[in-house]
Order: structure tokens, then sequence, then C-alpha cells
């Protein structure tokens, strides 16, 4: 459940979108919602793409260290 919450938490797009569209400014811009706008918005693949890739490897070292953590618990525990 907590892995599922972190990646919920880090990639929470729809919300900002649906409610403020990035809000006054970038009051509100999560790195979700800017590999959307560099995509999408102002066209730039490679920024957009480059930031998509750094999101996964972001969660994939949460998800290992989260697993790491659990597996130290039950083998202490």
């Amino acid at each position: 459940m907590v892995i599922y919450e972190t990646i919920t938490a880090i990639l929470v797009f729809d919300l900002i979108y649906v409610m403020t569209g990035g809000g006054p400014g970038d009051a509100t811009s999560m790195i979700s919602w800017f590999a959307y706008a560099e995509i999408f918005k102002n066209l730039n693949l490679g920024h957009g793409v480059a930031l998509a890739v750094i999101i996964a490897l972001i969660i994939l070292a949460l998800i290992l260290a989260y697993l790491r953590t659990i597996r130290y618990e039950e083998v202490t525990g």
C-alpha cells in the first residue's frame, strides 16, 4: 500500500489539471504536470521524455528502497 500511495502522490496529474490547470503561474506544478506541459504545450518532446524517464527512475528507486526495508524487517523481525 505504501508503494502504491507513493506512486500516486508523485504522479498526481489529473487533479491538478482539472482543478487549476497548473495554478496561477506555477504555484501548483508537479513534475508530472511539467512533463505534460513540455510535451504537449511546448512541443518539446526531448525534455518531456527525459522528465518521464527521470520520474520512472525515481519511482523505481523508491520501490526498491521500500522492498529492501520490508525484506530487512522480515529477516530481523
